[in-house]
């Protein structure tokens, strides 16, 4: 899920909610920043802060990058 145009008042209260019910969302800030606030592992958040930087990427690519063993 994407919530797009998020002030950050709105974005203080999603983040409690999601962090009460051990979720995360990606939030695109009205200035255009996506953020990932609630729970998630920390490998889980690096990866997806990695993708949301490069865009576009494979999961090949995420896998030689990230040095992540594709099980899959």
């Amino acid at each position: 899920m994407v919530l797009t145009g998020v002030n950050e008042n709105q974005r203080e209260n999603i983040e409690v909610a999601l962090e009460r019910k051990d979720l995360a969302v990606i939030e695109e800030m009205q200035d255009g920043k996506k953020i990932l606030p609630g729970s998630l592992n920390n490998y889980l958040k690096e990866t997806l802060n990695f993708i949301l930087k490069k865009g576009k990427i494979s999961d090949k690519e995420v896998s030689a990058i990230m040095k992540v063993a594709r099980g899959f």
